[in-house]
C-alpha cells in the first residue's frame, strides 16, 4: 500500500491531478475511505509490535517511520482539497475519519500544513511554480485563497451579530463556515475573544454544532495561540502587561476559554494542552500555570480558595468528606459540574507522562521561584508565585485521588491509578529533589491507603481499643505494601530523611504517624454536618412548595428536590463513616502512645517536633495548619511520655518571632489558623479554672519538664509573657518598612482577632500603631489596616478584652453610645434637610409647569419675575365660522367636541385638494393652504408663526375682531391644533400663501403681501419700489391687523398688547392664547408641535 501511495503522490503532483481533486467529491470521498482503512491497519499492527520491540518509541514516531508517503498525500493534496468543497459537513466527516487513527503530534503537524504561511491574501506571500506550471502542491492556490477569504468574510459578519438571543442561528452559520476551513474561522474567533471576554460563553453554546473535525482544528489553533502567536504586526506578543505582575488580557481570556471549551466538549483532544504546559513548565516559566488551575476549577469542579480569604466555616469544611467539602466551599452554593469532563481530565492526569511530571515539575519549581527569580521582580510577585504553585499542587494531588477519605470497602479506583503513577517516598525526595514535607504530601493519600479501614472499623467496635496492638489495626493491602508503615524498607527511607541525633529525640513512630496521617483522621466536624444536613432538607422542602404554589414543571422540580434530598443523605452517610473513623485512629494513637516519644530522650523534644514536624507541615494549606494544632492537643490529651505541652506552646511562641519575617500571604494565614487553635487552648486555661486544673494540674506530664511546679497564679505570669511576646513581635512587623512583613503581620492579626489580643494595653497599643495607616501611600496595606481595626473593635465589644478595666469599658461604651446618637441626630438632620430640598424642587417643578401651560415659560428668563404678576385675562375659546379659500362651503369650528374638528379639517383637506386641482393652471399649485399646513402638522414639526402669521400694527389701534380673527385663522388652518398656515391675502381680504414660499424660521415669511385695503404694495419682489424689509425693521413696524370681515365670528374683546411690545415683548400674544385654547380643550399636540417650529 505504501508503494501505491508513492505512485499516487507521483502522479497527483505531475499532472496537476492534485489541484482538482477538490472539484470531484465522489473521487474525493473513496480517496479518503482508503486511506481510511489503509491507517487503520497500520496503527493496529504497530500497537501490537510496539509492546515488544519498540516500547521506547512513541506511536507518532513509529508511524512517521512507517508510512511517510502516505502522510505526505494528507498533508499537501488531502487536507488542502477540503477547502474547495464550500459547507459539505460530510467531506469533513469523511476526513475526520482519516486523521482521527492519527496520535495528535501528527495531527496537529497536517493541520499546521493545512495553515501554510497564512490564512487569506497572507498565503499569497511566496507562490514558487513547479516544473509541470502548475503552483508547487505545498503552497495555495489562488481558488483556495479566494475560498479561504469568502470564509472569513462569513465569518465575522456571523460574528457582529452574535447575541444570547440568536446565538444558535449563527452558531449554525459559524459551524457551516468552518466545513471547509475550519482553520480560518477559528483564528477570527480567537482574536475576538481574546479581545472582547464576554464573549466566550456564547462562543462556547455555539460550538456544540460543530463538526469533529472543527473542534480538534479548534484545539489546535488554541495552542497555537498560547505559544505567542503573532500578532497584528506580525511579531510576537507578550503574555504580561507593562508592569511585569500581571498576566494580559488575551492570555487570561485564552485561560477562560480552555475551561469552559473543555467543560462542554470533555471529549477533545486535551493531551497536546497538557503537554503544552508540561513544556513550559519544564522551561522554567510559570504563566501556563493558569491553563491547569482553569482546568482544575472548570473541569473538575474545585474552588481555589487562598488561605487568607478563607473562613472558619470553609476551613472545617475541609475536615469532611468530599461531599461537605464541596457544601462549605462556596457556602451551599454549589455549581453543577460535570462528571464526564472531570472522570476525563483525571484520566488523562492519571497518566503516567501527564500526572507525575506536572507534581514533580510544580513541586520543584516552588522550591527555586524564590532562589530563580530576578531580582528586579517585586517581591510581591515572588511570592504570589510561590503561594500559586502551592495551590494548585495541593488541589491537583486531591484530585487524582477524588475521594481522599478512606472508604470502608477499601481503596478507591483513583487511589489505585495514583498509585502506579507515583515513585516511592525514597525517590520523591533524593532523585526528584523534593522536600521531605511536598514528598509527604504527595504520597499520604496511598500511605493512608495502605491502612485497611476495615481492619480499622472492626477493632473500633472491640470493648476494649487499649488491648488492641497497633500492628494489628494496621493490615496493609498487596497492592499497597511498599508504602507500609511498618515494612523495612519505609522505615529506612524515613530514617534518611533526618539527622541521626534526632532520632535519640524523636521516635519513629510519632515522626511516621505525624506525616502519615489528615485532618479527616483527627477531628471530626460534627456540627458542621449537622448544620449542612438541616439546610439540605429545608432547601429541598422549601424547592417542593415553591414550586406547587407556583405550578412549574414537575418533572425538573422533583429532580432538584430529589437531588438536594440525595445530597443531604450521602452527608449523613459521611458523617457516621468519618465518626467511626476517628474513633478508630484516636484508638490506635492510645494503644501506641508509649512508642511515640523515647522515654529519657535527650535534648529538647518540643524543639524536635516543632522544627521537623509541625512549622514544615503548618505552612502548606489551611487544613494542614489545623492538623498540627490537632494533633499536638491528642498527643497531651493522649498523655504521651515527655511530651509538655508547656515547653511546646513556649517554644512555638517563640519561634513565630522569627517565622513571620520570612512567610509568604498565604503561610501567614496558615499561621494564623495554627496560631488561633493554640491560643484558643491557652486562653481557655487562662480564664477558666476548672480547664486549668483538668488539663494541667491534673497531668503532670504536661508542665514536670517545663516547672518544677504549676499553680494558677504562674500559669498567669506564663501567659503574661506570652502575650506580650507575641503582641511585640506583630507589632514590629507593622512597624518595618518591608512591604510583605507589614501584609503578613495584617493577615495573621486578622486571623487571631477573635482570641488575641485579651489585655487592653495590647489593644490599645494596636490601636495607636494602625493609626499610622490612615496616611499610607499602598492603598491595599491601608485597607487591611482599616478592616482589621474594625474587627479589632467588634472583638473587643464582644468581651474578646477580659482584662480590659470596667470603669475604662464603661467609660468607652458611654463615649461610643455618645458618638452613635450624634451619628444618628447628624442623620435626622440630613434627612430634614433633604426633604426640604426636595419639597422646594418639587414647588418649582410645578411653578414651571404652570407657568409653561399659562403661556408664560418663554417670557420668564426674557422679562424676569416680575411677568408672573402682569394681569391676564385667560382666553375663553369661541365658535368661528371657516370659509374656506378655495370658495367651498363655510363651516362651523367647534372647540368642545374633538371628533367634530376631525372630521370637519377631513372634509376640509378634501376641498382644499379639490381647490389645488382646479388651480393647477393659475401658478399657486406649490402650496395648499390647509394640505400644506397639515402635511407639515402631520410630520410634527409644526410651522413656525412668524413665518405664517400676517403682522399688524401693535400700538393699541388693533381691533378685537382682528385678534380672534388670527386666532380663527391659526385653528382652522391647521385643523384646530393651534399651528397657523402660511398664506397671503387676496384681493378679496382672504389670506393665501404664494406658491414659491417654502422659508422656516424667519421673522415673516417671504412670500407675504399685504391687502390693497391696508396700504401695503404687494410682495416686495414683485414691486421693486418697495424696500424689503429685515429682521430688525420687521420688530419695530406697527401696521392694521389684516382684515377679519371674512371671518363671521363672535368674538369675545381681548385687552390688547402694550405698545412697543410685540411678539417679544413680556405680553401675552396670539402664541399664548393658541396655548391656552389647547389646554381647555385638552390637547396637547398642537401646542408642543409649534413649540417645536418656532423654536
Amino acid at each position: 500500500m505504501e508503494e501505491l501511495a508513492t505512485a499516487l503522490a507521483d502522479i497527483l503532483a505531475r499532472t496537476g491531478v492534485g489541484v482538482a481533486i477538490g472539484r470531484d467529491p465522489i473521487f474525493y470521498v473513496g480517496l479518503c475511505r482508503a486511506f481510511a482503512h489503509w491507517i487503520g491497519m497500520v496503527v493496529a499492527s504497530i500497537e501490537s509490535e510496539r509492546k515488544d520491540s519498540r516500547v521506547g518509541e512513541s506511536l507518532a514516531q513509529v508511524i512517521y517511520a512507517r508510512i511517510p508517503t502516505t502522510l505526505h498525500i494528507l498533508r499537501t493534496f488531502l487536507l488542502p482539497s477540503l477547502s474547495m468543497f464550500p459547507y459539505s459537513p460530510s467531506a469533513s466527516s469523511e476526513v475526520w475519519a482519516v486523521v482521527a487513527l492519527l496520535p495528535y503530534p501528527i495531527r496537529y503537524a497536517l493541520y499546521d500544513a493545512w495553515r501554510g504561511t497564512g490564512t487569506g491574501r497572507r498565503g499569497l506571500s511566496r507562490r514558487p511554480v513547479s516544473d509541470c506550471g502548475y503552483p508547487a502542491p505545498h503552497e495555495k492556490t489562488l481558488s483556495r485563497v479566494r475560498s479561504e477569504a469568502e470564509t472569513g468574510v462569513a465569518c465575522r459578519n456571523a460574528l457582529k451579530r452574535i447575541s444570547k438571543e440568536n446565538y444558535r442561528d449563527m452558531g449554525k452559520r459559524l459551524a457551516r463556515s468552518s466545513h471547509n476551513n475550519p482553520i480560518v474561522v477559528f483564528q477570527t474567533v480567537l482574536g475576538q475573544i481574546e479581545s472582547y471576554d464576554n464573549m466566550i460563553g456564547l462562543m462556547v453554546d455555539s460550538f456544540k454544532f460543530m463538526t469533529k473535525l472543527s473542534l480538534d482544528v479548534l484545539a489546535h489553533c488554541i495552542l497555537l495561540s498560547l505559544g505567542g502567536g503573532e500578532g497584528p504586526g506580525g511579531q510576537s506578543r507578550s503574555k504580561v502587561k507593562s508592569d511585569g505582575l500581571t498576566p494580559s488580557q488575551w492570555v487570561t481570556s485564552i485561560e477562560q476559554l480552555v475551561g469552559q471549551f473543555w467543560k462542554k466538549h470533555p471529549m477533545v483532544e486535551l493531551h497536546g494542552l497538557v503537554h503544552f504546559v508540561i513544556r513550559r513548565l519544564e522551561e522554567g516559566q510559570t504563566l501556563e500555570l493558569g491553563i491547569l488551575k482553569s482546568l482544575l476549577v472548570r473541569m473538575g469542579g474545585y474552588d481555589l480558595a487562598d488561605g487568607v480569604a478563607l473562613s472558619r466555616h470553609q476551613l472545617e469544611g475541609r475536615a469532611g468528606s468530599s461531599n461537605l467539602k464541596k457544601e462549605t466551599a462556596s457556602f451551599g452554593v454549589v455549581d453543577r459540574s460535570s462528571r464526564r469532563a472531570a472522570k476525563r481530565l483525571r484520566e488523562i492526569l492519571q497518566e503516567r507522562t501527564m500526572g507525575l511530571p506536572l507534581l514533580t515539575l510544580i513541586s520543584q519549581i516552588r522550591q527555586r521561584v524564590l532562589l530563580t527569580t530576578k531580582s528586579t521582580s517585586h517581591i510581591k510577585l515572588m511570592g504570589n508565585l510561590y503561594d500559586t504553585c502551592q495551590v494548585i499542587l495541593d488541589v491537583l494531588v486531591d484530585f487524582l485521588n477524588m475521594n481522599e477519605e478512606v472508604e470502608v470497602d477499601g481503596p478507591s479506583e483513583s487511589i489505585t491509578c495514583y498509585d502506579a503513577i507515583l515513585p516511592g517516598l525514597g525517590d520523591l525526595v533524593k532523585d526528584y529533589g523534593l522536600d521531605v514535607e511536598v514528598a509527604w504530601m504527595l504520597a499520604r493519600p496511598v500511605v493512608r491507603a495502605a491502612i485497611n479501614p476495615a481492619t480499622i472499623a472492626a477493632a473500633s467496635s472491640q470493648q476494649s481499643m487499649n488491648e488492641t496492638k497497633v500492628d494489628e489495626v494496621m493490615v496493609t493491602p498487596n497492592r499497597f505494601q511498599r508504602w507500609n508503615l511498618g515494612s523495612d524498607n519505609m522505615k529506612k527511607e524515613c530514617l534518611s530523611f533526618l539527622p541521626k541525633e534526632t532520632w535519640d529525640i524523636l521516635s519513629y513512630k510519632l515522626f511516621s504517624s505525624f506525616w502519615a496521617h489528615a485532618l479527616y483522621d483527627l477531628f471530626f466536624p460534627r456540627d458542621l454536618y449537622e448544620k449542612e444536613i438541616e439546610r439540605l432538607r429545608k432547601d429541598a422542602d422549601r424547592i417542593s412548595q415553591q414550586h406547587k404554589r407556583s405550578g412549574a414543571n414537575k418533572g425538573g422540580v422533583e429532580l432538584d428536590a430529589d437531588r438536594t434530598r440525595a445530597t443531604a443523605n450521602a452527608l449523613e452517610s459521611d458523617m457516621k463513616k468519618q465518626q467511626m473513623h476517628c474513633r478508630a485512629i484516636r484508638g490506635s494513637f492510645e494503644a501506641a502512645k508509649d512508642e511515640l516519644i523515647l522515654h529519657g530522650g535527650r535534648g529538647d523534644a518540643a524543639g524536635a517536633l516543632l522544627a521537623h514536624c509541625v512549622l514544615p507541615r503548618c505552612l502548606l494549606a489551611p487544613q494542614d495548619a489545623l492538623y498540627c494544632a490537632k494533633f499536638t492537643n491528642l498527643l497531651h490529651n493522649t498523655g504521651v511520655p515527655n511530651f509538655c505541652i508547656l515547653q511546646y506552646l513556649d517554644t512555638l511562641l517563640k519561634m513565630v518571632t522569627g517565622i513571620i519575617f520570612c512567610v509568604t500571604e498565604d503561610e501567614a494565614s496558615n499561621l494564623g489558623v495554627l496560631l488561633h487553635e493554640t491560643w484558643s487552648i491557652i486562653s481557655g486555661w487562662r480564664y477558666d479554672k476548672k480547664k486549668f486544673e483538668t488539663n494541667v494540674i491534673n497531668k503532670p506530664l504536661s508542665y514536670e519538664k517545663f516547672l518544677d511546679d504549676m499553680s494558677q497564679a504562674k500559669f498567669k505570669t506564663l501567659y503574661s509573657e506570652w502575650h506580650e511576646l507575641l503582641g511585640s513581635t506583630l507589632i514590629g512587623a507593622l512597624a518595618s518598612t518591608e512591604y510583605i512583613h507589614i501584609r503578613a503581620a495584617l493577615i495573621s492579626l486578622n486571623m487571631i482577632v477573635g482570641v488575641y489580643p485579651t489585655k487592653s494595653d495590647m489593644g490599645e497599643s494596636l490601636f495607636e500603631k494602625l493609626r499610622s495607616f490612615q496616611d499610607d501611600s499602598r492603598q491595599d496595606l491601608k485597607m487591611m489596616a482599616n478592616a482589621y481595626v474594625a474587627q479589632l473593635q467588634k472583638a473587643r465589644a464582644a468581651g474578646v478584652w477580659k482584662e480590659e478595666d470596667g470603669s475604662k469599658a464603661k467609660q468607652r461604651s458611654l463615649e461610643e453610645q455618645a458618638v452613635m446618637e450624634e451619628k444618628i441626630r447628624n442623620a435626622k438632620l440630613k434627612e430634614e434637610a433633604m426633604a426640604k430640598e426636595n419639597a422646594t424642587i418639587s414647588r418649582g417643578l410645578r411653578d414651571h409647569s404652570r407657568g409653561r401651560h399659562m403661556g408664560m415659560g418663554r417670557d420668564i428668563g426674557r422679562t424676569g419675575p416680575s411677568h408672573l404678576n402682569s394681569s391676564v385675562q385667560p382666553f375663553v375659546p369661541v365658535k368661528a365660522v371657516f370659509v374656506p379659500p378655495n370658495g367651498g362651503p363655510a363651516r362651523e369650528l367647534i372647540q368642545d367636541n374633538r371628533g367634530d374638528v376631525r372630521r370637519d379639517r377631513s372634509q376640509s383637506r378634501d376641498q382644499n385638494d379639490r381647490g389645488l386641482y382646479d388651480r393647477q393652471g393659475t401658478g399657486q399649485t406649490n402650496d395648499s393652504w390647509s394640505s400644506r399646513g397639515e402635511s407639515r402638522d402631520r410630520r410634527g414639526g409644526g410651522v413656525s408663526d412668524r413665518e405664517t402669521r400676517p403682522r399688524g400694527d401693535h400700538d393699541g389701534t388693533n381691533s378685537d375682531s382682528g385678534r380672534a380673527g388670527r386666532s380663527q385663522i391659526s385653528q382652522s388652518s391647521s385643523g384646530g391644533r393651534g399651528v397657523p398656515a402660511p398664506g397671503v391675502a387676496s384681493d378679496d381680504g382672504r389670506w393665501q400663501r404664494s406658491g414659491s414660499s417654502r422659508g422656516r424660521g424667519s421673522e415673516s415669511a417671504p412670500g407675504l403681501k399685504r391687502p390693497a385695503s391696508d396700504g401695503g404694495q404687494g410682495d416686495s419682489r414683485s414691486n421693486p419700489s418697495v424696500e424689503r424689509e429685515t429682521p430688525q425693521s420687521k420688530r419695530t413696524r406697527h401696521g392694521p391687523d389684516p382684515p377679519s370681515s371674512t371671518y363671521n365670528s363672535s368674538s369675545r374683546a381681548v385687552p390688547p398688547a402694550p405698545a412697543g411690545r410685540g411678539l417679544e415683548g413680556g405680553g401675552r400674544d396670539d402664541r399664548d392664547h393658541d396655548r391656552d385654547r389647547d389646554r381647555n380643550r385638552g390637547d396637547d399636540r398642537g401646542r408642543y408641535r409649534g413649540t417645536a417650529g418656532r423654536r
